[in-house]
């Protein structure tokens, strides 16, 4: 039986959703959670009257981060490679942040 056309997704596709209270880890490990933390961390020192972050949080930021900053790379070498070049530069770089962030 085939899944095509019932509008459903095969099952290795989804991510299944960990139990609240368990560990969840990012989809892909590209740089340190600790990272991640940090970021959320001077923020919240800003505020004061938030103190900790849940591990879950902690992965959607990372997913998000991660997202934006492959669309980012990507259009950057969109630009290199419209430019005929084989290296994306900084220019490239700030273009790309400025039409997938701004």
């Amino acid at each position: 039986m085939s899944d095509e056309g019932t509008g459903s997704r095969p099952q290795e596709e989804s991510r299944p959703q960990a139990p609240r209270g368990s560990h969840v880890s990012p989809s892909v490990k590209v740089f340190p959670m600790s990272s991640v933390k940090k970021i959320v961390e001077m923020e919240m020192n800003e505020f004061g009257s938030v103190s900790r972050v849940s591990s879950n949080a902690l992965v959607a930021l990372y997913d998000a981060i991660l997202k934006h900053g492959r669309m980012i790379a990507r259009r950057a070498i969109e630009y290199a490679l419209k430019e005929d070049r084989k290296t994306v530069s900084e220019d490239d770089i700030k273009r790309a942040i400025a039409d997938v962030l701004l």
